[in-house]
This record gives structure tokens, sequence and C-alpha cells, in this order.
């Protein structure tokens, strides 16, 4: 009020509307400070709004609304499901814009009530508005029936893909789908109440740009005249069957804005900020990166100004660890048998690592392999945290070669001599070539020395004597599989058979020209050695496997996730190609098909009961078909 008096004591008062902008401390919080390492580690700061800021602004914004929104996303599980007495969730938004004792007058006050979310039928629900001195009103009444979708459950579907109420009341096992909007509202153009179209497959969503397609409440807006219109409102969710469940993303109250008092806002800007100190340089104006060279604790001052012209600081102070130098010297190169000695140096440091198997915690260690060796040398300084700084050595150990061509040879039309293990040696060889290996033809003496690398002063050498002769023929077929009641013959006979050729089999030990192999349990290399008399010999190599050719269906099995016959198991089956597996209910219902079948089926969603599978072969069998029992004990 403005109080005047004039000259003669007279008095008068007048009462002034005075509106008064107020700026608060922008400075919110600041983040617990790091400690960070020298020369290694740089920290970025950020000053601005965001929660993840460095140091977090508040937004100073003052807004006067006649709509107020709850937007956390809210699992609806199946209620009576999920062990609970009341399967009803509530959610509140609060007003306090609004002129003090203001009320609901007239249920055109209450423009609308929208729900963005997505349930598997419609009929399991209901939903109630409260206002803050109580009353209320039903916008969907539970008449259990009705199995239309609101907007679109995940994959289009029913979210219970699992019987168990485990899976069911757990969002984990069941994500959210696709929210739709639908709105309650006696002041737009409205399709009638929820109820009348819950016949449906999908109920239409409400356009809320266009202000149609909103649904009548099942009760009344004006049951909700003499409500306060500041405070807290409520809406009330119920899940009144089991079985199916959803999301709600969001939902809005809209109230008429001419209940507000005349429209007035406005928003507090930040103008500038400084941030002072050493080692420490600007990104842009909200961003700063300190980069310590050294240890210690280094002090910054950070001033906010804001377009009042108002200033507020705040001080950050950095603790800053040096960081140890670890250097462990250039490559290198050793002979097997040697070893070099690797020293992490920096020998006040907290702690050693070595990448070697066990981990090396020592300051040195021996090295005698090739590798790529890595030390990573801790240092603290009363600080929590540990300042770390690494070192790569690469040590190569060459290997001291070893030449042995064994005794002098007889070839057959050609061998292939090998002086080494890698294309890494350096090869001569009396041929004058330069190769790991050679081909060899004819008859003579060959002669190489192996150098294990340039400058290795590692060498190895050897001398073999090579006589060519023509060599038998044996041809024993290709590697097969036969079943154990059978017999195989194994023929290795020379077509100008003279005693010129031994024969030796093995496992066995026979000396003849050929077996007769009987499985009897025994699979593997069978080996037969025919030598010619004096030199050549031929050694002739076939891998027989041994099967029990039997195929056993079980008549029963138990996917109790027990551990013990879970799955409808056919033994045998693996040793038939292109198979065909088929389960049928009672039916005739086909509930299952596999080719090549796994035996991985669980009765995947059925019932206990029996069933009939009818397995088909490719081939050369009869189909097999039978009946098979599920009992899951549940």
């Amino acid at each position: 009020a403005l109080k005047i008096t004039d000259s003669h004591g007279c008095v008068s008062t007048n009462s002034l509307g005075t509106r008064v902008r107020i700026a608060d401390n922008p400075l919110a919080s600041i983040h617990p400070i790091p400690s960070i390492c020298s020369r290694e580690d740089s920290l970025i700061i950020t000053i601005g709004f965001q929660n993840n800021s460095f140091i977090t602004l508040n937004s100073e914004s003052y807004v006067q609304t006649s709509s107020q929104t709850f937007d956390s996303t809210m699992f609806i599980p199946d209620g009576l499901s999920c062990g609970v007495n009341d399967p009803c969730y509530n959610t509140d938004v609060t007003f306090s814009a609004f002129v003090p004792n203001a009320i609901i007058s007239n249920s055109s006050d209450i423009l609308s009530v929208c729900v963005n979310m997505e349930h598997s039928y419609v009929g399991d629900l209901s939903f109630e508005l409260t206002c803050p001195n109580g009353q209320s009103t039903i916008l969907k009444q539970y008449i259990n029936s009705g199995g239309a979708y609101m907007g679109v459950p995940f994959g289009g579907s029913s979210h219970d893909s699992y019987d168990s109420p485990i899976f069911q009341c757990n969002p984990a096992y069941n994500p959210a789908g696709t929210g739709w909007n639908y709105c309650w509202s006696q002041s737009y153009p409205n399709i009638g109440t929820l109820n009348s179209h819950s016949g449906q497959s999908q109920l239409d969503s409400t356009n809320t740009i266009n202000n149609s397609g909103y649904y009548l409440p099942d009760g009344n807006f004006s049951q909700l005249i003499g409500c306060p219109l500041n405070g807290t409102w409520n809406i009330q969710i119920c899940d009144n069957w089991q079985i199916d469940n959803g999301y709600i993303f969001d939902w809005e109250l809209n109230l008429e804005s001419s209940l507000l008092p005349t429209n007035w806002s406005y928003q507090v800007k930040i103008d500038s900020i400084n941030f002072s100190g050493d080692n420490i340089s600007e990104i842009n104006d909200s961003t700063y990166i300190f980069r310590p060279d050294s240890g210690g604790i280094f002090n910054y001052s950070v001033v906010v100004y804001n377009n009042f012209g108002c200033s507020y600081d705040t001080t950050l102070n950095f603790h800053v660890t040096p960081t140890p130098i670890v250097n462990l010297g250039n490559d290198t190169s050793i002979c097997q048998g040697a070893s070099v000695t690797l020293n992490a140096g920096n020998p006040n440091a907290t702690s050693y690592s070595w990448n070697t198997n066990p981990i090396s915690t020592n300051q040195t260690i021996q090295v005698n392999q090739t590798g790529t060796y890595i030390a990573s040398v801790t240092k603290t300084d009363g600080a929590a945290l540990h300042c770390k700084s690494s070192d790569t050595i690469n040590v190569k150990v060459f290997p001291v070669p070893v030449v042995d061509f064994g005794s002098d040879s007889c070839i057959e039309t050609g061998i292939i001599l090998d002086a080494g293990q890698g294309t890494a040696y350096i090869y001569n060889w009396s041929t004058g070539a330069n190769t790991q290996t050679i081909n060899v033809s004819q008859t003579g003496t060959y002669f190489v020395e192996v150098q294990s690398g340039p400058g290795s002063p590692c060498f190895d050498s050897d001398t073999i004597a090579i006589k060519a002769i023509p060599p038998p023929i044996v041809n024993l077929g290709n590697d097969t599989s036969i079943c154990m009641q059978r017999t195989l013959n194994l023929n290795a006979a020379q077509s100008n058979e003279v005693s010129d050729f031994t024969y030796l089999w093995t496992p066995g030990g026979q000396t003849t020209a050929s077996i007769v192999f009987t499985p009897n349990g025994v699979s593997g290399q069978h080996i037969v050695t025919v030598k010619k008399t004096g030199c050549t010999s031929k050694t002739e190599t076939i891998i027989i496997t041994g099967k029990i050719c039997e195929i056993t269906v079980p008549n029963v099995f138990t996917p109790n996730n027990d551990g013990k016959n879970d799955f409808f198991v056919i033994k045998g089956l693996e040793d038939y190609v292109d198979t065909k597996l088929q389960i049928f209910d009672r039916w005739g219902k086909k509930v299952y098909e596999s080719s090549n079948y796994q035996n991985d089926w669980d009765g995947y969603k059925c019932h206990d009961g029996v069933y009939y599978y009818i397995v088909t072969f490719a081939d050369y069998l009869d189909s097999l078909h039978g009946t098979v029992t599920i009992l899951s004990n549940n």
C-alpha cells in the first residue's frame, strides 16, 4: 500500500499491485571431486543444467499451468496373480497455481483425463480419479469382459508368455510395448465409454491434437464439483483379473486454463561463468578441461553470473597424485635356454603387476619365453586414487634348431624333406635351395644347415641318403562306419604277389595280406604296412567307426526343470541324417516339428498328457511312431 500525507496532514492510502521477481542461487550441486593422476589423466568439468554435469545448476523458470503430468513408466502386473490383496496402482499429480481455496464449480472445469498406456484385454481394468478432498468419480468400471487391446503390447499380443506368476509379475520377462493415448472428457467430442468399445480387437486412441476420439467416463465429472483445484489428484488403476498385464507410461489431468489467475511467467538465465586456476583451459563457455602436470592440491574458484546481475561463487579443490614413470627399454631377442631380466623401476612404488601367468608383483622378472610383457606400476600418495603407469616390451626367443631327417630312406616317387618349424628360419641346402622344404625324387645324399633367424647364433644341420624305388600299391578305400554286428574285409594284397612283400596290420599285429574286421565295440584307425624286401614300404590307413544301429524312444518325460528327463530324448537318432520329427496332440493338432531333431524339445507350452509322435527317415528305414506322455508335476 502507498501512503501519502499532504501539508495539511491529510492522509491517502492506495493499494498497489506489485510483482517481485527473485533469483535463487543457481549452484545446485557439485559431483564428488575425483582424485586424478598427473600427466596421464585429464578431467572434463562441465557446468550446466543436466544431472550429469560436474557442477549442476538449477533451471529457474516460473510458469503457471492448468495441466499436470505424471511421466514415469509403471508396470501393471496381473493383479490377482501376483500375491497382493489389493491389485490397484496409484499415481499422483499436484497443482499449486490456482487462487487459494478455488474449487471445481462445474463439470466443464475438468477438460480431460488422459493416460498413455498399453494393456492386453481392457476388460481386466478399472480407473478412478480422486481429487484432493477425497471426492472421486469412476472413469472406467470393471465389467470382467472385453478383449480389446489398449495400445500395442510387446510383440503385438498378450504379455503372458509364461504360466508361472514368477514370470507374470516380473517386468524383466514382460518388455514394454507401445503406448497409445486414451482420454476421458465431457467437453470434447466423444465416442462413448471405453466399456462400450471393449468388444473390439483394438481400442482406438484419442487424437489430442484435433481433440477427437475422446471417451465418456462411466461416472460423471459433476461428482467432483466442490473439489479444491490446488492439491494432489490421484488416479487409481486396478487389474482385477489374472492372465494379462501392461504398462502406463504417463497420465495427465487438464483443467480449464481460465480458472488460473492472470498468466505470468519469467525465467532467470545464466549470463556468464568464470572458472579460474592453473592447468585448466576453456573448451567453451560451460566446459573446461583440467590437465595437471604434477602432483599436489590445486584450488579453483567458480563464479556464476545471472541476467539479474547477481553472482554466486564456490571453490573446488583437486587432489593430484604423481604418476610413476616406467621404462622397460627397447625390444630385445634372446636364444632358447637364455633369459633376460626386466625391471619396472620405481623402487618406492606402491605395487607392481606384470601380465605374466601367474601375475608377478615383483619389481623385476626373469623372461625366457617369446611374448609381449607389460609392467604396470601403481603409486599412491595418501589419496584413494591409485595412479598407474605402464610400459611394454617385446621379447623374442629364438629356438635352437633341431634338424633330424632320421635314417637313410627309400622313397616311392617323391618325398618332401622338411628342415625346420617355420618360415622365420634361414635354410641352406646342398642343392642351393633356401626354403624350409625341398622336393626329392632322385637317389642322392642331401644336406641342410638351419639358422633360427637373422643374426641368431643357433645352428643345426643333418644329412640323409635317399634311394628312389617304385612303391607297392595299396588302397583300403574311404573311411567308413559299420554297425557293431557286421564285419568288413580289408585287403592289401598286391597283384604281383611274391615273397618280396610283407604285411603288418595295426592294431592286431596280423601279417596276412587281408583281414576280416569286426567292430565289437572298437572304433578308430586301422593301418596296414606293405613292405618290399630291402627298401620300399607303403602304409595305408582307414578309419572305421563301429556303431550301434538302434533307436530308443521314451514313452514319458518330465519337463519340470529339475535337470532330470526334462527333454524328449530319442537315443540313436543322431546316427541318421535327414530325419523329421512331428508331435501331435490327442486331437491331431501338430504342436511341434523339427528336421534333424536335436533332442531339445521340452514340451514348450504343452499341457500334461499323451502326445503322438512320428519320426520319418529320408532313406532306408520305415517311419517310427508311437506315443509319449508329458508329466511336468506342475
